[in-house]
């Protein structure tokens, strides 16, 4: 197989193939835990009753987890703590330009969203911005060897 033919190959997956890729290549990775939460809403009956949930938050990114990095040593204790970690996955042909700033990788071209896509982009930035404001690793990754260069 080509170079090119294996890359066609590569973006053909669905956002869904790189999500799981990606979560057995970090739970490799010596200290990092990472998982998917589900976003979105659900209508259902309960005793009679029409009940609506909600779980996840709009804006919460598809992978989230920890990394534990070390921290130093304190009464001659190694002390180690956890570094929350989000990664938004996004297919490498379909990544907002809203996100450019967060994109780890080679430079690529970005798509230009409009209505609805813009908003669920932003709301994405929004919440990577305030991870990273927080201390923690936030980055849009479209493939497990950039998720492994975050983690890094």
């Amino acid at each position: 197989m080509s170079q090119q033919q294996a890359k066609a190959k590569l973006e053909a997956r669905s956002e869904t193939e790189i999500t799981r890729a990606i979560l057995q290549a970090l739970n490799l990775e010596p200290g990092v835990f990472a998982f998917r939460i589900n976003v979105g809403s659900v209508t259902a009956e309960h005793k009679g009753k029409q009940r609506y949930v909600r779980f996840g938050f709009r804006g919460q990114s598809d992978i989230i987890g920890w990394k534990r990095e070390y921290a130093g040593t304190q009464g001659g204790l190694n002390r180690w703590f956890p570094r929350w970690l989000a990664l938004e996955v996004k297919r490498p042909d379909q990544v907002p330009n809203v996100l450019a700033g967060f994109v780890i990788g080679s430079p690529r071209r970005y798509l230009t969203t409009a209505g609805t896509a813009r908003v669920r982009a932003e709301q994405q930035r929004a919440f990577l911005q305030r991870v990273r404001a927080a201390g923690g690793i936030a980055w849009v990754v479209t493939s497990t060897d950039e998720a492994r260069a975050a983690v890094k």
